[in-house]
């Protein structure tokens, strides 16, 4: 089975560096197959025998605080997970200039459609979409400071949280896919 794991908050700003193909290694070396990675954000592509995403990101975190000294929270989304992400992106975001939207996994802890009352989205500025597992969210580019995901990078819940921009989700998508 086809996996993509994403992994929170590496070589960001210059922090917690992973060289890419080092990350390789070291999913190759928990035994995986067929294993790449998309940009230098932490996005690994690569085929287990069918297991629970909670067993493999587990077995990942622990390889790469091993490997890297890091302790790094993962993600992991089977194909049709990131299927249905893709399906419930609403066709006026795709590529719209004026809108930075991005896919916001979720860990299973804070996974709940709740979530996006407790976010307290604003009206008018932004829109968040609650799929199993993660949340789209798009903000007009103009208006982002106002947005409630400037609040939100400053809370608890954004470390039980990993970003990526909406084109980052829509080729994850398509590389577990293939």
């Amino acid at each position: 089975m086809r996996y993509a794991a994403l992994l929170r908050g590496i070589n960001v700003g210059g922090k917690a560096l992973i060289p890419m193909a080092a990350l390789r290694e070291c999913v190759e070396g928990v035994g995986h197959a067929d294993v790449s990675t998309y940009i230098a954000s932490g996005n690994v592509i690569f085929d287990a025998p069918r297991r629970s995403a909670a067993s493999l990101e587990a077995e990942l975190e622990r390889a790469i605080d091993q490997r890297f000294e890091l302790p790094v929270k993962v993600f992991v989304r089977t194909g049709a997970q990131l299927d249905a992400v893709a399906k419930a992106v609403p066709k006026k975001w795709v590529g719209n200039a004026k809108l930075r939207c991005n896919g916001i996994f979720l860990a299973r802890e804070i996974d709940r459609a709740s979530i996006v009352d407790e976010l307290a989205p604003k009206h008018g500025l932004e829109e968040v979409v609650y799929v199993k597992g993660t949340l789209l969210w798009a903000a007009n580019v103009a208006s982002l400071q106002r947005s409630s995901m400037v609040k939100l990078s400053r809370s608890p819940l954004y470390k039980q949280m990993t970003v990526r921009n909406l084109n980052t989700t829509l080729k994850l998508r398509e590389l577990v896919s293939r």
